[in-house]
């Protein structure tokens, strides 16, 4: 009994020392919150998907509030996914303000905090470039993005930038004339940015890798802009290529039969040595019209069980 009314006692005292420090610790995030909110919501909005690096540092500050400031701007659509979880993850409790009373502890303290804003970052890049298409992380609502379908990504100057008959100035140009005013930044992000990220399909990467460790030469035949050429590199397994015939280039599109003979003539190849993956099943059968095997890509499992049942791999 002695010993448990000692330790209720130490943990009194203790607690009695630490309620300066909280108490001034909520008046600080509260007197942040209204004085300074809309200065926290730039900082946190203004950094677009970046917005996960102010996240990480803010969350870091003890106790809870910036949880429930970023909660409440995700509500409104103002952060992104990314950014609320980089929050999350570096929001600090009771932990900080007991470490920081100790300077003893202070060692440990900045070790915890650094790894609170390093994990904080991770999980807000994960999710941000990850999990979301381009046209969702802009937050423009659905009437926003059935605009941004009907007067920009499903429209054929979207087929002609791929054809390279038209140039993204002039598609920039034309989204604004059909588009509200307020869609215009949100244009000009996908149509200049569109590939900011590509997310590659897990396990291809490997796939491809595998194909030319055994001695396998490939090529890409892609429906895509000419600013293809400036971020294919960045897409892991793409130093296994041997060349790419991107149809901006050579205005043509797949599937049509001719841009099929250009990949032949370009890179001196045979129809009938040549096997042909594409995720669009008339790509397939255009390819196989032209003397190529064909399989349609689901995903890298698929692929690779394809590719086992042909004696491939």
């Amino acid at each position: 009994m002695e010993i448990f009314l000692d330790a209720l006692l130490d943990a009194l005292i203790d607690g009695v020392k630490m309620l300066p420090f909280l108490y001034l610790a909520y008046l600080l995030i509260e007197w942040l919150e209204r004085h300074h909110g809309e200065n926290i919501e730039n900082a946190l909005a203004g950094g677009g998907r970046w917005g996960f690096l102010p996240g990480a540092l803010l969350g870091c500050v003890p106790q809870c509030g910036f949880s429930a400031v970023a909660s409440n701007f995700y509500a409104s659509r103002v952060i992104t996914p990314g950014t609320l979880l980089a929050v999350f993850i570096a929001t600090s409790d009771e932990a900080i303000p007991l470490l920081a009373a100790e300077p003893s502890q202070w060692t440990t303290l900045v070790l915890l905090i650094v790894c609170k804003i390093i994990f904080a970052i991770v999980g807000g890049v994960l999710l941000d470039f990850g999990a979301e298409l381009f046209s969702r992380r802009l937050h423009v609502g659905a009437e926003g993005e059935a605009l941004l379908r009907q007067h920009l990504l499903c429209t054929t100057d979207w087929v002609r930038l791929d054809r390279g008959t038209i140039t993204e100035e002039e598609v920039y140009a034309h989204a604004c004339a059909r588009l509200p005013a307020e869609l215009h930044a949100a244009a000009e992000y996908i149509i200049y940015h569109w590939n900011e990220p590509i997310v590659p399909i897990t396990g291809t990467a490997d796939v491809v890798r595998e194909l030319k460790a055994r001695g396998y030469t490939l090529y890409l035949l892609s429906n895509a802009a000419r600013r293809q050429h400036t971020y294919w590199h960045d897409i892991p397994g793409s130093e296994c290529f041997s060349g790419t015939l991107i149809s901006a280039d050579v205005h043509l599109l797949k599937p049509e039969a001719a841009i099929y003979q250009a990949l032949f003539d370009k890179f001196d190849l045979t129809a009938a040595s040549c096997l042909f993956v594409d995720d669009f099943p008339p790509n397939i059968e255009a390819a196989e019209n032209a003397g190529m095997q064909g399989i349609v890509f689901h995903d890298a499992g698929q692929l690779r069980e394809e590719l086992k049942a042909r004696g491939i791999l």
